[in-house]
């Protein structure tokens, strides 16, 4: 139920994983049996056919904001309906450094 997937982009770069930060060209590992999120956990998302990695956050307990951890500020939080086509594949339990 664990994959590993590689970041591309700065919007996680603040983010902390097991004391770890998420920067370009790092791996997370996704698992992906969890299907109930809390504020705060750091998941992998498919929106529109392309994937993203953010911070989870409900508004209402019906939508969701998907919340960029950056020192870029370009990156802005994405907003998410039930109307919207997306998937949660999992939530990010560890970050692996390719240094």
């Amino acid at each position: 139920n664990v994959f590993a997937i590689q970041v591309a982009g700065t919007s996680m770069n603040k983010a902390k994983v097991n004391g770890k930060t998420i920067q370009n060209n790092d791996f997370i590992l996704v698992d992906s049996i969890w299907k109930h999120y809390n504020n705060g956990d750091k998941v992998l998302v498919v929106i529109d056919g392309l994937a993203t990695v953010k911070t989870y956050r409900t508004v209402d307990g019906k939508n969701i904001v998907l919340l960029p951890e950056s020192t870029d500020k370009k990156h802005q939080p994405i907003f998410l309906t039930e109307e919207d086509e997306f998937v949660i594949n999992g939530k990010v339990i560890d970050v692996l450094k390719m240094n």
